[in-house]
């Protein structure tokens, strides 16, 4: 069946929601454009199948879906959101506010409606809390029922995990007229998580479903009253069979030295797949002297090894097998060369530069059949006189020939059950089966009898050294000891994780990956190519250069507000060359290595204003070392009061703090001194040798940080505070109180000291614990006794005069008992914010434009 399109084009909708592009929806950080383009992708799939709408309601419910939440858009709904006031968050609009924001786009004929239809707008979008004067004024005939589609569609795009009651309601409402079903997965948001749901979306898809919402856990689809269901049994089969065979293109091969097993995890059981994967790499590394010796060798162990083909008979037809054997030991390399020595009838001290030396001079004198008992083998010619691709014959040759075709049952038993599609599942069973095998481990501590010690998963695997897991040591099933003599056993799961996140990184090294995801596949086409965007925003906010407003950039497409202020580069280098993971729920995207004992603090702190700004655009983003979730680990935005604006103003000023401090994690150490002294701040700026224009910018995003120097019961002070009082005293200190020679020694040398001279007055007066009012009366004993009566009469040069000083004493005393009241209340506090007011006041005098930035900014 073909259903009908959405009544709005994409570009419609981003034009009708760029009005809410710098406004929360969520208190978690949702942004309002975000939460009401999902309302809208999901209400149009549904509407689209109730044949009872016309094309016109159709138009006026999309509407009303992309404007239902615009009652946030108050300052109070958005004060109650960023924690700064308590109290009832109102949703909907009135009338009057919904015709104010949509009459611009009905003169722009942006949406074909008049400005008539905007009553059955406000009434559709009624699905909150809808009051007795609310339902009197409503007009259409069974508003409800279109109420009740908007409510829907609201449930679901705000459900974060599968919610089965809900979807059961929404079932129900819909029952007749179309069908909602659900795919589940019992695993954790992992690269195998989100292709296993993608698995299943493209199959749901083929059968005619639609999605309609995708998490971390699973889909949500749609479809008509009949639409067949995948089967589970051909799911769980086709993932597991490109599970496999993807496992095996991402899996590294450590064949620098024989210790390191080649053949682990499923390619133990598989090992003719995993050389079919890998065939690229043998062929080239097999030809070459240096690597190929140690690589064919491992590799030829590796199958005897897991074939169980090591017997006394074979031990004792082919002793190079236990040479080979010793060689990949830790205790028995010298048992090796002794042996090999002996062999070769080498003089019995003969000494070599390294294992790998040893191993070569093995494969340039033997031949076939000094490893090998096949007659289908050239068993008499030697390994060094045959090809790279000859070579890797005889490694698939014995793959296929001693090992069974892969038997995948299981792990394809262990995939049907973490999958469920609404049928009725006996979990007890897997319960139990899980029970028994952890009991089981503990009696024999054998890793086959295991469950997976990361995800739990029943299919056992043990963890190597060549599946390239990090190093860090979690809580172990059996022994929380990092130092453990027992194997550490993961799962096929886990193992294909590792090799899609860790791929090509050495043991030392991590990644750091932005993970973005989104519960609207159509959100994607909003971005263009979100690859480049990604990478160069990384550029451009981890080493700030120039600043310009987004609209006069090359992200001026992007959702966000167009005055909204963002680093750019003058060249960009293209970094991102491999996306590892790219499906409907998300895309994984590696941005930097770093070494294993880089600091997850300083990472935080360089990239808070990429991730700030990442959620902004209406990604949901996790950003850390393979797969932390927030931002390394921490959900930094519930632990802030404010917008994700001010957060990411406060990255920004971290970053181009950082630029001026020269020490190791100076990322962490410039954002601690923005939380803890925010006053020391203004100091560094003093000294740092930042450009005019960089420098004003700094000015703007401390004013917008919502930084608090300190707070106490009926009061606070705040950074805005100390830059709107230093630009009060740099603006009026000079014509009350300098002196020609004040003049003369500022131009002459910008001495700190006359600037900030009648502020110290004051200021060291409270400190040593005056009065306040004895200590303002030191302050004006400096005025100048020149000051003019009237600075309007004829002839008069006078700038200010008596009154001005009225006004300027009037501000300053109230602005002194500010800091008075800090003094009382946390002595260490006002002696931060006293000296980030000399700085402040010193900066702001010596850039003159700084107070017009101000004043602008707090205006």
């Amino acid at each position: 069946m073909n259903h009908r399109k959405p009544a709005l084009q994409l570009e419609q909708v981003k034009r009708i929601l760029q009005p809410q592009f710098e406004y929360l929806a969520k208190s978690h950080g949702e942004v309002l454009w975000l939460h009401s383009f999902s309302v809208w992708s999901i209400l149009s799939k549904l509407v689209a199948r109730i044949p009872r709408f016309t094309d016109q309601e159709r138009l006026l419910l999309e509407i009303s879906a992309l404007i239902h939440d615009i009652g946030k858009m108050r300052p109070k709904g958005q004060e109650i959101l960023t924690g700064k006031r308590e109290g009832t968050l109102k949703h909907t609009a009135t009338k009057e506010e919904i015709k104010n924001y949509l009459s611009p786009f009905i003169a722009e004929k942006i949406i074909p409606i008049k400005v008539d239809d905007i009553d059955q707008i406000w009434e559709f979008a009624l699905h909150h809390h809808i009051t007795e004067e609310q339902q009197k004024e409503a007009q259409t005939p069974a508003y409800g029922i279109y109420a009740e589609v908007v409510r829907y569609a609201d449930w679901l795009s705000s459900m974060e995990q599968i919610d089965m009651t809900a979807i059961r309601l929404i079932q129900n409402g819909f029952d007749g007229i179309c069908s909602l079903t659900v795919f589940n997965v019992g695993r954790y948001p992992s690269p195998t998580t989100y292709y296993l749901v993608q698995e299943a979306a493209e199959n749901y898809h083929s059968l005619g479903w639609e999605t309609l919402v995708v998490l971390d856990n699973g889909a949500i689809f749609i479809g008509d009253r009949n639409s067949v269901l995948p089967a589970k049994k051909e799911l769980s089969e086709s993932f597991t069979n490109k599970l496999i065979a993807k496992s095996f293109e991402g899996m590294s091969i450590q064949n620098k030295y024989m210790r390191y097993e080649i053949l682990s995890g499923k390619a133990k059981d598989d090992p003719y797949s995993f050389f079919q994967a890998k065939k690229d790499f043998y062929i080239d590394k097999l030809g070459d002297i240096e690597v190929g010796p140690v690589l064919f060798f491992r590799t030829l162990l590796d199958l005897y090894e897991n074939a169980n083909k090591i017997t006394n008979k074979i031990r004792k037809q082919f002793p190079i097998i236990d040479i080979l054997r010793a060689a990949g030991g830790t205790r028995s390399i010298d048992t090796a060369k002794q042996k090999w020595n002996e062999r070769q009838n080498y003089r019995k001290d003969k000494q070599w530069s390294s294992t790998n030396a040893l191993i070569i001079d093995i494969f340039n004198n033997i031949t076939v059949g000094e490893v090998l008992d096949d007659d289908t083998l050239d068993k008499g010619k030697l390994l060094r006189d045959m090809t790279a691709q000859e070579l890797f014959n005889i490694l698939l040759y014995i793959a296929q020939r001693w090992f069974s075709e892969s038997e995948t049952s299981i792990l394809e038993g262990g995939i049907t059950n973490l999958i469920s599609m609404e049928e009725e599942t006996d979990f007890s069973i897997i319960a139990k089966d899980a029970l028994d095998r952890y009991k089981k481990y503990k009696k024999t501590r054998r890793p086959n009898n295991a469950l997976c010690e990361q995800c739990g998963f029943t299919v056992p695997a043990v963890a190597t050294a060549s599946l390239n897991f990090p190093k860090s040591s979690g809580f172990s099933q059996i022994n929380p000891r990092p130092e453990s003599d027992a194997p550490r056993v993961v799962c096929p799961l886990c193992i294909f994780d590792a090799t899609q996140t860790r791929k090509d990184l050495s043991a030392g090294k991590s990644q750091v990956y932005v993970r973005a995801v989104s519960r609207i596949p159509e959100l994607w086409q909003l971005y263009g190519d979100l690859k480049t965007r990604i990478d160069r925003l990384r550029q451009s906010l981890t080493n700030v250069r120039e600043i310009k407003e987004l609209s006069e950039t090359e992200f001026s497409d992007l959702p966000l507000p167009q005055h909204f202020m963002i680093p750019i580069q003058k060249k960009y280098k293209e970094t991102l060359t491999e996306i590892p993971l790219h499906t409907e729920r998300g895309t994984l995207f590696p941005i930097e290595r770093v070494s294993n004992d880089a600091s997850p603090k300083d990472l935080r702190a360089k990239y808070l204003a990429f991730y700030a700004l990442l959620n902004m655009m209406g990604l949901e983003i996790h950003m850390g070392l393979e797969e932390q979730e927030g931002l390394f680990g921490v959900r930094v935005f519930e632990k802030h009061t404010g917008d994700w604006q001010s957060l990411y103003y406060e990255g920004l000023v971290t970053v181009i703090l950082a630029g001026a401090i020269d020490k190791n994690n100076k990322y962490v150490f410039a954002h601690s001194l923005l939380e803890k002294s925010p006053s020391v701040v203004l100091s560094k700026l003093e000294d740092a040798k930042i450009k005019k224009e960089l420098l004003e910018k700094v000015f703007v995003f401390l004013l917008r940080t919502n930084l608090k120097i300190a707070e106490w019961k009926g009061g606070v002070c705040t950074m805005k505070e100390i830059l709107q009082d230093a630009a009060f005293f740099a603006e009026w200190v000079p014509k009350f109180f300098w002196s020609a020679k004040d003049y003369d020694s500022w131009r002459t040398g910008g001495s700190k000291y006359v600037i900030t001279k009648p502020v110290d007055r004051v200021l060291n007066a409270l400190l040593q614990g005056d009065d306040p009012e004895e200590a303002f009366a030191k302050f004006l004993s400096g005025l100048k006794e020149d000051i003019s009566g009237d600075k309007t009469k004829e002839g008069s040069k006078a700038t200010v005069d008596v009154k001005d000083l009225q006004s300027f004493a009037t501000e300053a005393k109230k602005i002194f008992h500010r800091y008075a009241n800090l003094r009382n209340e946390n002595i260490t506090k006002f002696i931060q914010a006293k000296n980030g007011l000399r700085s402040a006041i010193y900066i702001v005098k010596r850039y003159e434009n700084l107070k017009e930035v101000i004043k602008n900014e707090t205006a």
